[in-house]
């Protein structure tokens, strides 16, 4: 066994048995990097990309624990080529979720002044809204819950939830928010096509 592989052996052992301290190590090294070239060269905002290198980290941390990934030659180009690939996925979903995200944040601006027409697009809306909440783990609804309702820190959700860190919690809610937005919208079309009698 060459140094290379005995080294990625060893991470690969500290991962799964909780040790991540090469995450940390692997953060610091590359994060400056990362997200620079993702705001630079793409139009990137400084937040999404920070959201998206946590991503890339713990993406790579799970390819290494489920094997998928043995070793990586160069973890700088590793880890940009998969922020890169993330942003372009956020990218292409971006104008449909933003749509769909407009259309449910004004369930909390209902007026008495809404036409019937829209008071019965809106009630439909929520209906969606609460099935798509229903759809999410119990994980996932305390992690929205607690960052968009309660307002609070991640540092503070990492603390309730046992989180490892605010980075973790931050890569949680991330991905937590996608899923339930990807599923508004997934009962949104259903609704949109008309039933075959």
């Amino acid at each position: 066994m060459s140094q290379e592989e005995a080294k990625w052996e060893s991470i690969i052992n500290d991962l799964k048995n909780g040790n991540n301290e090469v995450l940390r190590i692997f953060f610091e090294k590359h994060s400056r990097y990362c997200i620079s070239r993702l705001t630079k060269e793409n139009q990137c905002t400084k937040a999404d990309a920070e959201d998206i290198f946590v991503e890339s980290i713990m993406n790579l941390r799970e390819k290494l624990v489920a094997g998928t990934v043995d070793k990586v030659m160069n973890e700088r180009s590793y880890l940009y080529k998969t922020c890169y690939n993330m942003f372009l996925v956020r990218y292409r979903n971006q104008k449909k979720v933003n749509s769909l995200s407009d259309e449910i944040t004004r369930f909390y601006y209902d007026s008495e002044y809404q036409s019937e027409e829209t008071k019965a697009m809106t009630n439909e809306l929520m209906k969606i809204t609460m099935s798509a909440w229903e759809h999410l783990t119990e994980k996932c609804r305390d992690i929205l819950h607690f960052f968009y309702v309660d307002k609070l820190r991640m540092e503070e959700i990492s603390h309730l939830m046992e989180l490892s860190n605010a980075d973790v919690a931050k890569s949680t809610k991330s991905r937590c928010y996608k899923k339930f937005m990807e599923k508004a919208m997934e009962l949104k079309e259903a609704e949109s096509i008309p039933s075959k009698k």
